[in-house]
């Protein structure tokens, strides 16, 4: 599936249930399987729309940010090697003006933009220290002045999450007690190899429990059918440890490698379930390339050899 796929799924979504999304109460609570339903849509949408975007985000060599950029990370400096990917800008419009864009959730933090990463179950144990909470009073008509400190496109009581560094992820709980809303900040940053992403801050290697796939037509499809992938634990610790040293490289259609979703390479999907009751879910392409899912920038890391080939083989 790429970008125009996804603006034709959610172009197929009824207007009543963006309505409904859109009247949803002020605190987080979204338990009702239309207004997920409507939500499901309007990330699919956005996520195209940051795919897009994602492709001005990587380069290499960052553009100078405005005025109104969120701050960087110190330790992300331009030039550093790897795959530069700049702070989130925030829109640019007229006094009293909207504006409509991509809006998939995020919360303000810290000066940082944290977008919404996906959902983890868990009974409480993910859920860490109160920071703020988000008024989610940020749509697709707020002017500049409402990108403060503190605000979100969703609302809700916003806390770290035991286990990793808050510069890197927060969470909203809901209502039920059990699932948590992930929020991370991939912005900013560089990326150099994958253990800056997936060692460093998803701590793949010492939390993951098990291994599924997906086959990509299930996936399009959004039939679920998760298999168990039948690897070895070797297997899956030699391909960690080839994610961990593999350089991240960039595949937008303004890089020299050029757009990695044009190629029309044949794609599989896998699933690290997490001991924390989170998901690391990576789509891996036949030529060795692996991208982080909830990672809107198309930077991917070159993991090509037998390590690889054997996860493949497996999600096939």
């Amino acid at each position: 599936m790429n970008a125009k796929d996804l603006f034709t799924a959610a172009g197929e979504v009824g207007a009543d249930l963006i309505d409904d999304a859109a009247e949803a109460p002020a605190k987080r609570r979204l338990l009702a399987p239309r207004y997920i339903a409507a939500l499901a849509a309007c990330a699919m949408l956005a996520l195209a729309l940051a795919q897009y975007r994602g492709e001005e985000r990587g380069a290499a060599e960052p553009e100078p940010t405005g005025a109104a950029a969120v701050t960087e990370s110190p330790e992300a400096a331009p030039g550093a090697e790897g795959v530069y990917i700049p702070p989130v800008e925030l829109p640019e419009v007229p006094e009293g003006a909207g504006i409509a864009m991509d809006m998939t959730a995020f919360v303000i933090y810290g000066g940082r933009i944290y977008e919404s990463s996906g959902r983890a179950v868990s009974s409480g144990e993910l859920v860490g220290e109160y920071l703020f909470t988000s008024t989610g009073g940020i749509d697709e008509w707020t002017d500049e002045d409402g990108y403060t400190e503190g605000a979100g496109s969703v609302a809700g009581d916003v806390y770290t999450v035991n286990g990793y560094d808050s510069d890197f992820r927060l969470c909203i709980p809901y209502d039920d007690g059990v699932t948590v809303e992930l929020f991370d900040c991939l912005n900013g940053v560089t990326l150099a190899t994958g253990e800056d992403l997936y060692g460093g801050r998803l701590h793949l290697r010492e939390n993951w429990t098990a291994v599924e796939y997906q086959t990509d037509s299930d996936w399009n499809d959004a039939a679920g059918n998760y298999r168990a992938a039948g690897l070895t634990e070797r297997q899956i610790e030699d391909f960690i440890d080839a994610l961990c040293a593999g350089e991240f490289e960039y595949w937008g259609a303004d890089g020299e490698n050029g757009d990695i979703f044009a190629l029309n390479l044949e794609q599989r999907h896998i699933y690290f379930r997490m001991a924390d009751g989170t998901t690391v879910e990576l789509r891996l392409f036949e030529n060795g390339l692996v991208k982080y899912d909830a990672l809107p920038c198309r930077a991917l890391v070159n993991a090509a050899g037998e390590a690889f080939d054997a996860v493949w083989d497996a999600a096939g």
